[in-house]
């Protein structure tokens, strides 16, 4: 376990640590034989949620396999002597004594070994601060995918791919890593208000379309979650139900006089604010606090503005001093017309970083999260960002679409590195599904040309540290996922087949090698094409 408060450049600043440990004599372990099991799996008396949740999905997965159900006990009820092989799923007194103590891993770091009569599957399962993790899980996902080569195209049993063994024998493995991002992020969306609405036009009901249940095993095979717990989402949505009446004055003044930013104007959820306001400064910095310790192990609460709304931003004097004529031109949709105006970013910059301020005097150690987005997506040209504030770099959804966008990025990103101390990604693959169906690629196809782009343009990327990725994604039900490309960092390759991606990559890029369906079958149940010899790639455009 590792701590994660203090200098934030801990999250920024993770460095792959992959070993393939071959110094042991080579270790040979039968877990099945002929359909029959020769092994037991072990977990604590008293396990971590990763580890009883690993232990169910490892059983599931050797079933799924071989036809045989593996027993799943608590490590007193085996007893002394035990001739069958243990598979010891999490920490315990068992894999202790083997020197394995999951106390000493890093951030989400995971181990997979073999042992004489043992298989250890263990992964740090808490931060230091007492925040849980699910290394334990992430572990025995690594063991399916990298040892049994199971494939899970997309949520439900028809995505997945479980080559099939009478005898499953596991040979001197020794895997220890940790993942490249501490952050892997993307959404087990429900059906919410807005689409329930057209749901119900259709005839149908919400509940027939949600997913998240079924979703969650894919979720936890692709490692998607981590160590890092941030908030940035919109954080005054509900300000203008709350402050209307008693402090007005908070609200975007807007072009006929008034700081009307009611749901009828198109603000309500969406509703600007004066940001420039020095008593509505106070009350977020103290609302902030307040929230970061009422989660002492969130590391960052969101100060990110609300987006789209069809009020203006704040034309009071105040607010319009904060802003750089010398800023960039930005066109935006204000007043219900597309209106040219400099970029707010520096308004915005000022706007953050004061509240910052506040909340470090009581919390010198907590973090503050915002995407640099809408019209204050370009980097400031005076203001500069309090360094406990982490900025979010969100793109226009076709940034990797067009060569000049994806160079806007790239500036956009140098620019905002000069002022941020802690950056993060957030691709906006998805928004909307602007990209759809360029995110399902098949070759040849423009599909190719994006991720290429992407994976190019991440490439150039100085980061300040460690790369997080945020995304969204919608389950669908025609047994497909509708998923973003997701870009690993310092120029780490893809391999994208058709409508598959495989974020779990985004842990452990450097274990690539090829994959071939398990049999005809399996290759026709996963629509995957087969040709040369390989698996059909684009290029160089390769992600495990």
């Amino acid at each position: 376990m590792t701590q994660h408060h203090g200098n934030l450049t801990g999250i920024m600043m993770v460095t792959l640590t992959c070993t393939i440990l071959t110094t042991a004599p080579a270790v040979a372990v039968d877990l099945i034989v002929q359909g029959v099991p020769t092994s037991t799996i072990v977990i604590s008396d008293q396990p971590s949620e990763a580890a009883s949740v690993a232990a169910v999905d490892l059983q599931m997965w050797l079933h799924k396999s071989s036809g045989a159900m593996v027993p799943i006990v608590p490590e007193s009820e085996v007893a002394q002597g035990a001739e069958e092989v243990l598979i010891l799923v999490g920490d315990s007194q068992r894999a202790r004594a083997l020197g394995v103590d999951s106390d000493e891993f890093q951030l989400d770091e995971i181990l997979i070994k073999t042992f004489p009569r043992a298989l250890v599957i263990v992964g740090d399962d808490e931060r230091a601060d007492g925040m849980v993790l699910e290394g334990t899980s992430f572990a025995v996902s690594t063991f399916a995918d990298e040892v049994l080569g199971v494939r899970f195209l997309w949520p439900g049993e028809l995505g997945e791919i479980v080559p099939k063994r009478a005898t499953l024998s596991v040979s001197d493995v020794a895997i220890r890593h940790k993942p490249v991002l501490r952050h892997r992020r993307l959404r087990n969306l429900q059906i919410d208000e807005w689409l329930g609405e057209y749901v119900e036009e259709l005839g149908w009901k919400r509940e027939d379309f949600d997913y998240r249940a079924e979703a969650a095993p894919w979720f936890r095979f692709h490692r998607i979650g981590g160590s890092y717990r941030g908030n940035y989402g919109h954080a005054f949505s509900r300000y203008w139900e709350w402050h209307q009446e008693d402090h007005p004055d908070w609200f975007a003044l807007q072009p006929d006089g008034t700081r009307d930013n009611s749901p009828e104007r198109g603000g309500g959820t969406r509703a600007r604010l004066c940001v420039s306001n020095p008593e509505l400064i106070a009350h977020v910095a103290q609302q902030a606090i307040e929230s970061l310790k009422k989660h002492p192990t969130m590391d960052c609460d969101s100060l990110s503005p609300n987006d789209a709304s069809r009020t203006t931003h704040c034309r009071c004097d105040r607010c319009l001093g904060w802003d750089e004529p010398e800023a960039r031109r930005i066109s935006i949709w204000e007043d219900g017309k597309p209106t040219e105006i400099v970029a707010l970013t520096d308004r915005y910059v000022r706007f953050y970083s004061a509240v910052a301020e506040i909340v470090a005097v009581e919390l010198p150690d907590r973090y503050l999260g915002a995407y640099a987005y809408e019209s204050y997506y370009p980097p400031p040209v005076r203001a500069k960002l309090h360094p406990n504030v982490v900025i979010g770099i969100t793109p226009l959804p076709k940034a990797y679409q067009h060569d000049d966008l994806r160079e806007d990025l790239l500036e956009t990103w140098r620019g905002w590195s000069e002022t941020a101390e802690q950056l993060f990604l957030r691709p906006n693959s998805l928004r909307a599904l602007y990209n759809f169906p360029t995110v399902y690629v098949s070759p040849p196809g423009p599909g190719h040309a994006l991720l290429r782009r992407q994976r190019h343009a991440l490439h150039r990327f100085r980061l300040p540290g460690e790369l997080l990725v945020n995304e969204r994604t919608q389950l669908l039900r025609a047994g497909a996922i509708v998923v973003g490309s997701l870009p690993g960092c310092r120029g780490h390759h893809r391999r994208v087949l058709r409508s598959r991606l495989r974020p779990s990559r985004l842990c452990n890029p450097p274990l690539l090698r090829p994959h071939r369906a398990a049999d005809d079958t399996d290759r026709r149940q996963a629509g995957l094409q087969d040709m040369e010899g390989g698996l059909r790639c684009a290029g160089s455009v390769l992600y495990g």
